[in-house]
C-alpha cells in the first residue's frame, strides 16, 4: 500500500536489506573491538602478572642481600667491640699495676735517703779503720786482723740493719 516500488524492487525492502547489512558490520566491528579489547586485556594482565613477579623476585633478591649485608656490619661491629673491650682491660690492667708517681717517688726519696746514711756509716767505719790503725801500728798481726774483722762485721750489721728496716 504505501509500497513505493522501482523496477521490481521495493524501496523498503532495499532500505531494509541497507539496515540489515549496517547492523551486520556494526555488529561485526563490535565484535572484533571486543575480542581486540579481550586480546590487549589479556596481554596486558600477562605483562603485569609477570612484571609483579619479576619485581617480587627482584625485591626478594634485595631483601637477601640486604639481610647478608646486615649480617656481616653486625658480626664486623661485634669484632670491633670484642678489640676495644680487650684493649679496655688491657689498659685496666695496666693501670692496677702500674704504681702512681707520687708513691714512686716517695719511695726514691726514702731509699735514697737510706743509701746516704748507709754511705755516711760506711765512711765512719772507713775513718774508724784508719783510726784503728794508726793506734794499732804496734800491734802484732793478728790483733790488727781482729780490729778489721769487728770492723768489716760492724759494717754488715749497720748494712743488715738498714736493709731489714726497708
Amino acid at each position: 500500500m504505501n509500497e513505493i516500488t522501482t523496477e521490481g524492487v521495493s524501496v523498503l525492502a532495499h532500505i531494509s536489506s541497507l539496515m540489515v547489512e549496517m547492523d551486520r558490520r556494526y555488529e561485526e566491528r563490535f565484535t572484533t573491538q571486543s575480542k581486540q579489547l579481550d586480546t590487549a586485556f589479556t596481554a596486558q594482565q600477562t605483562a603485569m602478572t609477570a612484571a609483579l613477579a619479576a619485581a617480587e623476585k627482584a625485591v626478594a633478591t634485595a631483601m637477601i642481600a640486604s639481610e647478608k649485608a646486615v649480617t656481616k656490619a653486625e658480626v664486623a661491629a661485634e669484632k670491633r667491640f670484642d678489640n676495644v673491650n680487650e684493649f679496655r682491660a688491657l689498659v685496666n690492667d695496666i693501670m692496677s699495676k702500674q704504681m702512681p708517681r707520687v708513691e714512686t717517688e716517695q719511695q726514691i726519696t726514702a731509699l735514697s735517703d737510706k743509701i746516704d746514711d748507709i754511705k755516711e756509716s760506711v765512711q765512719k767505719n772507713n775513718e774508724d779503720i784508719t783510726a784503728i790503725k794508726a793506734r794499732t801500728s804496734g800491734m802484732t798481726d793478728g790483733a790488727k786482723a781482729l780490729i778489721a774483722a769487728i770492723g768489716v762485721v760492724a759494717t754488715v750489721l749497720v748494712i743488715v740493719a738498714f736493709i731489714i728496716a726497708l
